[in-house]
């Protein structure tokens, strides 16, 4: 069972600036994940 106010947030839509920063940090967290994955495979393998 939903409410009305449930509904009316799950109809929001977000401005095209907020995607745009929540993609940026996405990338960021991905760039940040692969790079201490990178790292702790090389200090794995000396």
């Amino acid at each position: 069972m939903t409410f009305p106010h449930q509904q009316a947030a799950l109809r929001m839509i977000s401005h095209a600036r907020t995607l745009r920063k929540a993609r940026e940090q996405v990338k960021s967290m991905v760039t940040d994940g692969a790079v201490r994955h990178e790292v702790a495979l090389v200090s794995c393998l000396e």
